[in-house]
């Protein structure tokens, strides 16, 4: 019975290595996986410290991924990255660290153009009522507050 259990964990880590090939996964993503091939909690570890000695699994490469990923492709602010990353686990020094790293002028590029874009689908005549959308729609995307007023106003004066 108990190699049966021995090969299970070892059929896992070879899905596993096939899966994280493919694409960057982290650790919290291959538990979700490995729990639900119904894996004993020692064999999921097991299989977890095996894909990282490996070099399958790094989660500050995947949170590195992720970051640029949400906030070219998703047009993500990083409060809502920052919880994205950590229901997934990801230790919060990494978390710190990656978000540093992004591209500040980028980053404010790209939170300018979606509140642009957004300005002009709003069809309300009273600016504070344009002002309370716009912030809205920012915050909904997870960017920081001070960022999004400071846009909200240089698209405000453009106006004028």
């Amino acid at each position: 019975m108990k190699k049966k259990a021995t090969e299970d964990k070892h059929e896992a880590l070879g899905k596993m290595q096939s899966l994280c090939s493919k694409s960057e996964k982290c650790a919290f993503d291959i538990r979700q996986k490995l729990q639900a091939l119904s894996l004993s909690k020692e064999d999921a570890e097991w299989v977890i410290h095996q894909l990282i000695n490996e070099g399958f699994i790094d989660d500050e490469r995947y949170a590195g991924f992720y970051v640029r990923d949400r906030i070219k492709f998703n047009k993500w602010g990083k409060m809502k990255i920052r919880q994205a990353l950590e229901h997934k686990q990801i230790q919060d020094n990494i978390i710190r660290k990656i978000l540093i790293e992004v591209n500040e002028e980028e980053y404010l590029d790209i939170l300018r153009t979606e509140l642009k874009k957004k300005h002009q689908s709003i069809n309300d005549k009273n600016p504070w009522s344009v002002k309370a959308k716009l912030f809205r729609f920012g915050a909904s995307r997870g960017f920081e507050a001070g960022k999004i007023y400071g846009i909200i106003d240089e698209i405000m004066e453009g106006e004028e």
